[in-house]
């Protein structure tokens, strides 16, 4: 069910690298942007060339998300009122179709973010722990006045990493679906602060996993992930599930 709210209203959110350097005022030195510096400004389907791109202010708060699929542009322009909350415009293909609003808590994770109205339209509400880790996830999805569906995930932690989420919908009370992880502890995930700045992250909210996903577990069966690292970034992510690849490469901007 979760996936379907994904297809239906935001990309997939998946990453690229490039690397960064930066020169310092002084010409006998030169300073070289750390990880905890870098933020994924784009994300690209390596077959399809469809990808995400998005956009920071000078604060390193997010401005824009676009999504370029399948011959069509969807655009979610962000203005900020203050520090905790902002306005959405949603635009198709240049059109603005719709808005909403966001607000965030003070670490800067979205806390609920609503898109459309009460007659068509989502809101996202997200509680943590007292670590910045995501605690749940309450996603009511109006389809028209007549048709509401809400989706409650939980999630559970282990060691820095989410191990298990739980998610139930009122579509279907009696269905639980059930997804466990399993990550590389030699290998750290350096996209964790840019997705924690994703207003639109419905995958894992908060403060994120500290390493990589090394497998995912569903009742549909096993997926597994594969990397291409270079300067301590995931350039490279490969997802393979029932024989079929899907690779995403992710871009950055170092500061």
């Amino acid at each position: 069910m979760k996936k379907i709210v994904l297809m239906l209203f935001v990309a997939s959110w998946a990453f690229v690298q490039m690397s960064c350097s930066k020169d310092s005022t002084s010409s006998s030195t030169t300073t070289t942007p750390t990880v905890d510096n870098c933020l994924v400004t784009k994300v690209t389907d390596q077959a399809t060339t469809e990808s995400t791109t998005i956009t920071y202010d000078a604060n390193k708060r997010m401005l824009s998300q676009l999504n370029d699929s399948m011959g069509k542009t969807m655009a979610y322009n962000l203005t900020w009122t203050d520090a905790n909350t902002g306005t959405i415009e949603v635009k198709s293909n240049g059109t603005t179709t719709t808005g909403g609003s966001f607000y965030v808590n003070n670490s800067g994770y979205p806390t609920r973010v609503t898109i459309g109205n009460s007659t068509q339209g989502y809101v996202v509400q997200n509680s943590y722990n007292a670590d910045g880790t995501a605690k749940t996830t309450t996603i009511t999805l109006t389809f028209d006045p007549q048709t509401i569906i809400t989706l409650t995930t939980n999630y559970e932690y282990s060691g820095g990493n989410l191990v298990k989420t739980t998610s139930t919908n009122t579509a279907d009370p009696a269905a639980v679906d059930i997804t466990e992880f399993t990550y590389y502890a030699d290998k750290l995930d350096n996209r964790a602060k840019s997705k924690a700045k994703n207003i639109f992250n419905l995958e894992e909210p908060g403060v994120g996993s500290k390493n990589l996903v090394k497998t995912k577990v569903t009742s549909a069966g096993t997926t597994s992930y594969t990397y291409s690292i270079a300067d301590n970034k995931v350039t490279q992510e490969k997802e393979t599930a029932n024989g079929n690849d899907l690779i995403s490469l992710y871009t950055y901007k170092c500061d």
